[in-house]
């Protein structure tokens, strides 16, 4: 038998080196797209559970509340104003993992850091910290009643804060029926229930604080997706719910066509703050799934009818998936729609 020159055996580790170059990139993006399909499966799972929480509560959960109590899930309609609570937050992932309609996994994506965002109050366990998360003294000992890593932000155009209690010359927040949903366009297929957090590629979670502070960040996991915008003055309209006299449809889907209204970022420009520091919150939305625009990426969102479909969050708002109505705020709610809506 003759034996292998050493030039036969270079040339065959070289073929080998070079199917291996070859097929890695290959199996990454396979297993990107497997975590991808994870993902989408979480989110189907979560919208199971809205679905039989609203079926035994006549209402969608609350995005958060101020609960009354360091612990348990006891809360009261009068105590929700102020911007501090005292005794964490109650999340609408605790609402569905403690009354066992799903797990904490469920709001988790591997796609993600650490599978989610961390809460804002992580309580005394180190592990449920993110590294450059920054810590608040007084709540050092307070663990938010929320899944440990959120992946997903709610739509809060339905899963709406906790801003009940109305004051002098605004409108309140209310708890959201699903026979709301049934009377739009399309039903509960075509209105979003959640969709991904983006994270920056420099900052990590950073994205989705209050703070750009260089040394650290508050996480606000607890906080839905605010899909409109005012149509008149300036501010948030998940603060600012007053009305002209005049302005009848006071909401509207960003302008995707003009920068100044949309201010969507690509992928690489993420940075911290940007929940609070761009004019629309759908600036936070996910940009870390396989496919979609190279520059702004893709998202897993889930339908409340409970199917999930992978787009851009340019896509989502083009194609109107948020809703007519800003469901969770009380009075007149209809967004502008310009190629129907006649009224100013």
């Amino acid at each position: 038998m003759r034996a292998f020159t050493l030039i036969e055996l270079l040339v065959v580790i070289a073929v080998i080196a070079l199917l291996i170059g070859i097929l890695l990139p290959s199996l990454a993006s396979a297993r990107k797209t497997a975590r991808a399909l994870l993902c989408l499966n979480n989110t189907r799972q979560v919208a199971i559970a809205v679905t039989s929480y609203s079926t035994e509560n006549r209402w969608y959960p609350a995005s958060y509340v101020y609960p009354s109590t360091e612990r348990g899930q006891t809360w009261k309609m009068t105590e929700q104003q102020g911007t501090k609570p005292q005794n964490g937050y109650l999340h609408w992932s605790y609402a569905l993992f403690n009354s066992g309609q799903t797990t904490q996994n469920a709001f988790e994506c591997p796609l993600a850091p650490d599978k989610g965002a961390p809460r804002t109050n992580p309580g005394p366990n180190i592990d449920d910290w993110d590294p450059r998360q920054l810590p608040n003294e007084a709540m050092k000992h307070i663990t938010d009643r929320q899944a440990r890593r959120m992946a997903y932000g709610a739509n809060g155009a339905v899963i709406g804060r906790n801003k009940f209690v109305e004051e002098v010359g605004s409108r309140n927040n209310v708890l959201v029926s699903p026979a709301k949903l049934d009377a739009e366009p399309g039903g509960h297929s075509r209105i979003i229930l959640a969709t991904d957090f983006a994270f920056s590629v420099r900052d990590g979670w950073a994205t989705i604080s209050d703070d750009s502070d260089p040394d650290g960040f508050e996480p606000k996991a607890h906080r839905p997706f605010t899909p409109f915008r005012l149509r008149s003055g300036g501010g948030n309209p998940n603060e600012d719910y007053t009305v002209p006299a005049k302005l009848k449809n006071r909401f509207e889907y960003p302008d995707v066509s003009n920068k100044d209204t949309m201010d969507i970022k690509r992928k690489s420009e993420l940075g911290s703050g940007d929940m609070v520091g761009s004019k629309t919150t759908l600036n936070v939305v996910g940009r870390h799934h396989p496919g979609g625009d190279p520059n702004i990426g893709s998202s897993a969102f889930v339908f409340f009818d409970g199917h999930a479909e992978q787009m851009t969050v340019v896509d989502s708002i083009s194609r109107r998936l948020w809703g007519t109505r800003y469901h969770s705020i009380t009075g007149e709610n209809l967004v502008y729609d310009p190629s129907t809506n006649t009224t100013p």
